[in-house]
C-alpha cells in the first residue's frame, strides 16, 4: 500500500507567507512604475501639443493663437489660459493629448463658470508671454504648457509634508518655449 504525503499545515501556511511577502514589496514598485509612466505619457502629450504650436505657428504669421478664456482655478487664486484646444485640433491625431492621465473626470468635464463652453483641456498655455514673444529672455526658461489643474499634480514621487505648514510639494510637468518638457518640483501653498 503506498502512502501518499500531502501538504502539511505548517508548509501551506509557510508558502502564503512567502507570496504575502513578495507581494507587500511588489506592489509600491507596481505603483511607482504607474505613476511614472502617466508622467512620462504627460510628458509626452505636452510634447505633442508643442509641435501643433508650432505647425500653428507656420501656417499663421508666427503668431501664437488668442486663448479661448483666462481661468481662475477653483480653490486658488491662479489665473491660467487652457491650451486653445479649437485652434490646435487640426494639427493633432488623437484628442486624448489635451488631458493629463491624472485628470479627475471634473477637470476634462469642466465648463467655464456661468457659460456652456467646454473647456476640454487638463494643460495651461502661457499666453501672456506667448502674445508678447520678444519679452521672453530665455525660451528655455519660461514654460509654454503646464499642468492646469492641482489636483492632476504628479505628486507620488515626493514626500508629503513633515510638518504642519510646510510647503505642499509638486511635480508639474512643463513644456518650455524652446520644446523641451520635463517635470519639476515645485513648491506651492494650493
Amino acid at each position: 500500500m503506498s502512502h501518499r504525503r500531502g501538504f502539511t499545515l505548517i508548509e501551506l501556511l509557510v508558502a502564503i507567507a512567502i507570496i504575502v511577502i513578495l507581494a507587500a514589496i511588489l506592489f509600491p514598485v507596481y505603483s511607482r512604475m504607474k505613476a511614472a509612466a502617466r508622467k512620462s505619457t504627460c510628458i509626452s502629450n505636452q510634447r505633442q501639443l508643442f509641435l501643433a504650436f508650432a505647425q500653428y505657428l507656420d501656417a499663421n504669421h508666427e503668431c501664437y493663437p488668442v486663448a479661448p478664456c483666462s481661468l481662475l482655478i477653483p480653490g486658488t487664486s491662479m489665473w491660467v489660459y487652457p491650451v486653445p484646444q479649437a485652434k490646435l485640433l487640426p494639427y493633432v491625431n488623437n484628442e486624448d493629448i489635451f488631458f493629463c492621465p491624472n485628470s479627475t473626470r471634473e477637470a476634462r468635464n469642466y465648463f467655464i463658470p456661468g457659460t456652456s463652453q467646454r473647456i476640454g483641456t487638463s494643460y495651461s498655455y502661457n499666453y501672456t508671454a506667448a502674445s508678447h514673444p520678444q519679452r521672453i529672455r530665455s525660451l528655455a526658461d519660461e514654460f509654454l504648457i503646464m499642468d492646469l489643474w492641482p489636483e492632476q499634480a504628479h505628486t507620488r514621487e515626493v514626500p508629503p509634508r513633515s510638518q504642519p505648514g510646510d510647503p505642499i510639494v509638486e511635480v508639474l510637468v512643463m513644456t518650455m518655449f524652446d520644446g523641451h518638457a520635463r517635470s519639476y518640483a515645485l513648491r506651492t501653498t494650493w
